[in-house]
C-alpha cells in the first residue's frame, strides 16, 4: 500500500506540474498580448502548380488568420480569411490553397486577428518558386520491374530532387527514399503487380506526381 500511495503522490505531482506549466504559458502570452504560438509553417508547390500553405499553431482566444501574399517581399496582398478553431492548449493544424498564375520567387506570411481583426504578430515568411512552363517528371521505363528511372528531374526549374515517395491508389504510404546527387533510381522490385503513384520532391519546393505500373 505504501509502495501505491508513493507511485499516485509522484504521477499527481508530474500531472499538477503539466497543468502549472500550461497555466504559466496562458498567462505569460496574455500578459506579453500574444494569441499564436507558431509551431510549423510550410509552403510547397504542387504538380497542378498550385501553392499550398499548411500551418500547426497553439493559439489562446485567436479568432482568424489572415493570409497575406508578395511577389517582393515588401508589399503584401491579403488573399484569404482562415476561420481559428479556437482549442486553447492544443496544437491545431490549418491549411490553404492558393491558385495563381505568375512566374518566380513567391512570398507568403500568416497573420493572427482577434475578434476586433486586431493582430499581434505574423507567422515567419515563407518563399517558393513558380514557372510559367515546368518540366514534367517522367519514368521510365513504365510499366516497370525491377526498377524505374527519373527523367528531366534536374533543371532550372524544378531544382534537384531530394524525396521519392510510392503510395498505392488508395493514398497509402509504401516506401520513401531520399536522394543522393546524381542518383534518380528507385528500386520497385519487393512491390506487388499494379498501379502505383510516385510522388517527387524538389529542392525549391515544387512537388510532381506520376502514375507507374509495376508488372
Amino acid at each position: 500500500m505504501k509502495l501505491i500511495s508513493v507511485f499516485l503522490t509522484k504521477n499527481v505531482k508530474v500531472v499538477t506540474l503539466m497543468l502549472g506549466i500550461l497555466f504559466s504559458m496562458t498567462q505569460m502570452a496574455s500578459a506579453a498580448g500574444m494569441r499564436v504560438f507558431w509551431n510549423k509553417f510550410e509552403v510547397v508547390v504542387n504538380e497542378k502548380n498550385e501553392v499550398i500553405l499548411t500551418w500547426n499553431v497553439t493559439e489562446y482566444n485567436n479568432k482568424s488568420f489572415r493570409v497575406q501574399h508578395s511577389i517582393d517581399g515588401a508589399k503584401w496582398e491579403d488573399i484569404a480569411i482562415v476561420q481559428s478553431q479556437n482549442s486553447p492548449e492544443s496544437m491545431t493544424d490549418y491549411s490553404y490553397v492558393h491558385r495563381i498564375k505568375l512566374s518566380g520567387k513567391q512570398f507568403y506570411r500568416l497573420q493572427d486577428l482577434d475578434i476586433d481583426f486586431n493582430s499581434t504578430g505574423f507567422s515567419p515568411v515563407k518563399t517558393v518558386s513558380l514557372a510559367n512552363e515546368r518540366p514534367v517528371i517522367s519514368l521510365w521505363p513504365n510499366p516497370a520491374t525491377n526498377e524505374i528511372s527519373l527523367v528531366g528531374a534536374h533543371d532550372s526549374n524544378n531544382g534537384s530532387y531530394t524525396k521519392a515517395q510510392i503510395f498505392d491508389l488508395s493514398g497509402k504510404l509504401l516506401s520513401e527514399k531520399k536522394f543522393t546527387e546524381g542518383s534518380g533510381t528507385i528500386n520497385i522490385h519487393d512491390l506487388q503487380t499494379g498501379t502505383y503513384i510516385l510522388r517527387v520532391l524538389c529542392t525549391n519546393g515544387t512537388m510532381h506526381t506520376e502514375k507507374f505500373v509495376k508488372q
